[in-house]
């Protein structure tokens, strides 16, 4: 068969648009900060035996978006058929909603027994070009075993020289260009690949020249792509994401590739776009969408956080392997009376769930809602239904490269109803400046000065912080004393997040303009709440402050 070029030892694997997420599969514990592009791989477990299964995990953090993972060879190992494709994540870091982490888990099957070098995997992200440390895997063989099957034979043009590839014996110089979508359909507000192929070379000149598509499409990402291998079967390709924005049938023109000094052209394409998605489709077998309380009985204001998950069969022995969840799903709810509804963010990103119903699932994605009830009584959280758009890629080898970032089709997943008891607040206790909340409060607050004339202004913050501090609360009530013109407060609205927990802190400042001379009082500022754990009432209050003003001239 010959020496392989370097390029010839690496499988390529295309990744879908980085504003898409796919089925979550690396948990992770804490927030993360912006930081340089980097990438990094382990395996799990790092020791089998042959036959046994072990993952090939590959992170890139710091990014936008991943262009392109290509793997080493691993021919001591092989490709079960649902782990064809990979299990993807997406994470957006906390305070850069545009930069995050990319995790991809391969599965693979060990079939030779010995200490395994895994090389070095190539990663494209945001147009950089990062790589991973090399690994090893150690495969022992199973005791008591008389016989190992040895690792299949792999005929290298035969597993690289996918179906799509084109006859390039009419070609002129054996180089053709040419570009392909991923899918002959779309709709508005969705989006779609074009991918640009060279075959016969591994390299080109520049960027090709894409045609306007702005009446009906726009650039979502900046383009990534790749060499697949070098030789006989050599090619390069460069993918770009779009959105649709336009209903109707358009054609894509010519896209001009300049390859060893020479100028080529694309075959025109055409797509059609309709004005909204195809009715949602049923599900498959192995999707399911769960609703998860965090209590039952709750006080009048109390919340019930609420998990919506979308749950797609674990991998191996399941149907489910060549299909992927966008997390930009969306969780919608019929009308409710007498409770308010605050959507929250997810806090981790939701790990291996485990047995369902004897099953075993992953967290495709996540979304918590708070509910508060308002009035007491028994009440219902009603079904919600949950729109996902489900990714289908197809066979481990796909005829183009456009097809390996598969298609898209809606469909929509119906939770269960959770019925809630609502018990009312007790009077007994209740003091004369609680406004409702339940949770406890904590507040401060200071002013810039003490001492002034008539005509100055003091500053006064008011600072209330603690569970379920939100925007819309009562404002906290302070008699201000007279002599002083008192502006509407300005409000600021900041929310923490630790743990499971939501809290939050408003600051209120306040303009008091002197407009007498005198000594006065601001008193303190008092804030009363019902903890619903202890199933008592609190109360928290400020410092008063002693205010003196003097006319002018006699400072």
């Amino acid at each position: 068969m010959g020496e392989m070029t370097e390029s010839a030892r690496w499988r390529r694997t295309l990744i879908a648009p980085p504003v898409l997420a796919f089925l979550g599969a690396m948990p992770l514990s804490a927030p993360l900060s912006a930081q340089e592009p980097v990438a990094r791989a382990h395996l799990e477990p790092t020791e089998v035996e042959v036959g046994e299964p072990f993952q090939l995990i590959v992170e890139t953090s710091g990014v936008g978006a991943v262009e392109d993972v290509a793997l080493p060879p691993l021919w001591f190992a092989t490709v079960p058929r649902e782990g064809a494709l990979p299990v993807a994540t997406e994470i957006a870091t906390e305070g850069a909603p545009s930069r995050g982490v990319f995790t991809f888990t391969y599965s693979f099957v060990a079939r030779l027994a010995g200490s395994q070098d895994v090389g070095s995997v190539r990663v494209t992200a945001d147009g950089q070009r990062l790589q991973t440390e090399p690994l090893t895997l150690l495969v022992t063989v199973p005791e008591g075993a008389d016989e190992v099957e040895p690792a299949p034979e792999l005929e290298f043009a035969r597993v690289y020289r996918q179906p799509g590839w084109p006859d390039l014996s009419d070609a002129p110089d054996g180089i053709l260009a040419r570009a392909s979508l991923n899918t002959e359909e779309a709709w508005v507000g969705a989006g779609f690949a074009l991918v640009v192929e060279v075959f016969g070379v591994s390299e080109m000149d520049g960027d090709p020249v894409l045609p306007d598509m702005s009446g009906f499409a726009e650039r979502t990402s900046r383009a990534g792509g790749g060499t697949s291998i070098g030789g006989r079967y050599a090619s390069v390709h460069r993918t770009y994401h779009f959105r649709a924005l336009a209903k109707g049938e358009f054609e894509i023109g010519a896209v001009r590739v300049t390859v060893a000094g020479r100028k080529l052209l694309t075959e025109p394409i055409t797509l059609k776009v309709g004005e909204s998605p195809p009715e949602p489709v049923r599900s498959p077998e192995d999707l399911r969408a769960i609703a998860t309380a965090d209590k039952r009985r709750v006080y009048v204001g109390e919340s019930v956080i609420v998990s919506y998950d979308v749950l797609a069969r674990d991998g191996r022995g399941s149907s489910f392997g060549g299909w992927s969840i966008n997390r930009t799903d969306t969780v919608v709810f019929p009308p409710l009376e007498n409770v308010r509804v605050e959507r929250l963010p997810t806090l981790r990103f939701p790990s291996q769930l485990g047995l369902v119903e004897g099953r075993s699932y992953r967290h495709a994605s996540e979304h918590r809602v708070a509910f508060f009830p308002l009035q007491p009584g028994e009440t219902t959280i009603p079904p919600a239904m949950v729109r996902v758009q489900v990714h289908h890629r197809g066979g481990r080898f796909e005829d183009t490269q456009a097809e390996q970032q598969g298609s898209w089709t809606p469909m929509t997943l119906v939770t269960d109803a959770i019925p809630l008891e609502v018990v009312a607040l007790p009077a007994d206790g209740r003091p004369t400046s609680f406004q409702g909340h339940v949770g406890t409060l904590d507040v401060a607050s200071w002013v810039d000065r003490t001492s002034m004339i008539v005509g100055d202004t003091v500053t006064l913050r008011v600072e209330v912080s603690g569970d379920w501090v939100r925007p819309g609360m009562p404002h906290p009530e302070i008699v201000f004393p007279a002599g002083f013109a008192v502006s509407d407060p300005e409000i600021e609205h900041e929310i923490p997040r630790t743990g499971d927990r939501v809290s939050g802190t408003r600051l209120y400042v306040y303009r008091l303009v002197a407009n007498r001379e005198g000594s006065f009082r601001i008193p303190s500022v008092e804030v009363s709440w019902f903890n619903p754990g202890a199933e008592s009432y609190g109360t928290s209050s400020s410092e008063p402050f002693d205010l003196t003003v003097v006319s002018a001239g006699r400072e």
